[in-house]
């Protein structure tokens, strides 16, 4: 089976992220109107975010190629009670037909490689019974930039010594990790947010990873000691992402995450599942009921 670079999830928030810190020290006066304008009246917004793979390996050298997502969050956040959930949507989610494909037997994440982002939502939307209200795509050099940016992110590996190669993607992925504290700059934090097979849940756990990462960067970029690095987060958003939101929606949504949501109002949630093998290949499947109730529990609060 063809492999593709693995991009790393939690890691699109990190485009709202990187805007909000920004936001927040240039602009603390907003107008309110601004911010509602985001809204449109409502209380709560649906903002798909999705990681998606680079589709570069020793026979595809074309970066432009069709790509396959390999991560999906589905963040909604609530501006009644100041509050946000994230819900992360496995990248091997069953799906018996995809929107536009006649295929059978389909992961979520070949959605994207069949029809973008408008293909993507298509499919979440119809599966958990909601509107998807905007997106953002990033690539695993948002990951990279951004934690150059900040000087790099430390981190505490539970697990033995690990190491592991994979030399058919390009660049080669190298994961290199000791027992104890490490310290990442941006290629090796990419590596380790790739990282599965260690995990006996590969990946659950690897979201899991994902996640707590995500919380400390949060924690991180809002440091006001970073307002120096502005210029450099705006360029990356810039150079590395694709939104159907204008920039002044970007900013108005970054200044009110900052001000607004603390890392404690964040629920993160991951849609329970079981392996699913109808013939040769996989999946993660999810009973459709059980997704729907998950997402709105917190969502209708």
């Amino acid at each position: 089976m063809k492999k593709f670079l693995k991009f790393l999830l939690g890691f699109i928030f990190t485009i709202i992220i990187v805007s909000a810190a920004a936001i927040y020290f240039l602009y603390p006066k907003m107008d309110e109107a601004a911010i509602n304008n985001i809204f449109k009246g409502q209380d709560k917004i649906n903002i798909l975010l999705i990681g998606k793979e680079s589709p570069v390996t020793l026979d595809t050298p074309d970066p432009n190629a069709p790509a396959h997502s390999d991560t999906l969050m589905l963040a909604t956040i609530n501006k009644a009670t100041n509050k946000m959930q994230v819900v992360s949507i496995p990248r091997d989610t069953y799906f018996e037909y995809l929107p536009g494909s006649k295929k059978r037997h389909q992961k979520i994440n070949a959605a994207f490689f069949i029809n973008g982002a408008e293909g993507t939502i298509a499919a979440i939307e119809k599966f958990l019974d909601t509107k998807i209200d905007k997106y953002i795509v990033v690539d695993y050099n948002t990951v990279i930039q951004t934690i150059d940016a900040v000087g790099g992110m430390d981190i505490d590996w539970e697990y033995d010594d690990y190491y592991y190669t994979d030399e058919w993607v390009n660049p080669p992925l190298v994961i290199d990790l000791k027992h104890g504290p490490n310290h990442l700059d941006g290629q090796a934090a990419l590596n380790y947010l790739r990282t599965r097979k260690i995990y006996k849940n590969q990946d659950i756990d690897r979201i899991k990873a994902q996640q707590n990462f995500m919380a400390e960067l949060f924690q991180k970029v809002k440091n006001p000691k970073n307002v120096v690095l502005i210029p450099k987060f705006l360029k990356i958003i810039a150079e590395n992402t694709q939104t159907n939101m204008t920039r002044n929606e970007i900013l108005a949504l970054g200044f009110y995450g900052v001000k607004n949501i603390k890392k404690d109002e964040i629920n993160f949630k991951t849609l329970p599942g079981d392996e699913y093998k109808p013939g040769k290949i996989s999946f993660y499947k999810i009973d459709q009921d059980v997704a729907r109730k998950v997402f709105s529990e917190d969502y209708e609060k």
